[in-house]
């Protein structure tokens, strides 16, 4: 999600939920069973940000697995974003413990020089995104 100034909104996990007090995207989470791609990422976004909107656009896919001692856990993931957003926020305390807009390039530098203040998925997400843009 990008502001006018094309800074963009990362959200800092609750306390409460998996990966905690790591940084994160806007929003994300898993499509219900029915569901496409873009409702669940609206449903998300409005979810977890308050903001509700149709203005989401689609940038890629990707697929990741993850081994552990789990097992494998398979992904297929979809990137969309809202440009342009400058209205109100209102997050879920119960998933989100604040938020805040930062540019990209800053946003670059402290994932390489803290990559642990990040989740894995976001790291991943952000890595698939400026593949892109290079």
């Amino acid at each position: 999600m990008f502001n006018s100034n094309g800074e963009i909104l990362i959200q800092k996990r609750s306390h409460k939920v998996k990966m905690p007090n790591k940084w994160d995207q806007s929003a994300g989470g898993h499509v219900d069973e029915g569901e496409g791609y873009e409702a669940a990422g609206k449903r998300e976004l409005l979810e977890e940000m308050g903001i509700e909107t149709d203005n989401i656009s689609f940038i890629t896919k990707f697929y990741t697995e993850k081994r552990d001692s789990d097992g494998v856990t398979r992904r297929f993931n979809s990137l969309f974003a809202l440009h342009g957003y400058d209205g109100k926020i209102t997050v879920d305390n119960d998933e989100v413990s604040g938020y805040k807009w930062i540019s990209p390039e800053k946003l670059a530098r402290w994932m390489s020089e803290r990559p642990e203040d990040f989740t894995a998925g976001f790291l991943k997400t952000y890595d698939e995104y400026s593949n892109l843009k290079s």
